[in-house]
């Protein structure tokens, strides 16, 4: 949905998906935590939710064009170790 917004610009549709998306992500993460962690706290769980609202946030940084990385010889390394992590999911 990013790169739907970035390349049509955000309209009030692209905004009805990622608010909800938003949402769901969010609560998902505050109840699925102590699935898989022991002795989680109220702050365990907003840490949590914290995380995906930033996620969220750098993507609509990056599809708005407001936040862009140089070409460097670091990220084209992080690239290449982890592309084959996509292609083993």
């Amino acid at each position: 949905m990013f790169y739907l917004a970035r390349r049509d610009g955000y309209s009030r549709f692209h905004v009805a998906i990622l608010i909800p998306a938003l949402a769901v992500s969010s609560w998902h993460a505050h109840e699925a935590l102590s699935t898989f962690a022991k002795n989680v706290t109220e702050l365990d769980r907003l840490i949590a939710v914290g995380i995906f609202l930033g996620l969220y946030f750098l993507f609509y940084l990056v599809s708005t064009r407001k936040f862009t990385m140089r070409s460097s010889a670091f990220v084209l390394g992080l690239g290449g170790m982890t592309y084959p992590l996509y292609l083993t999911a």
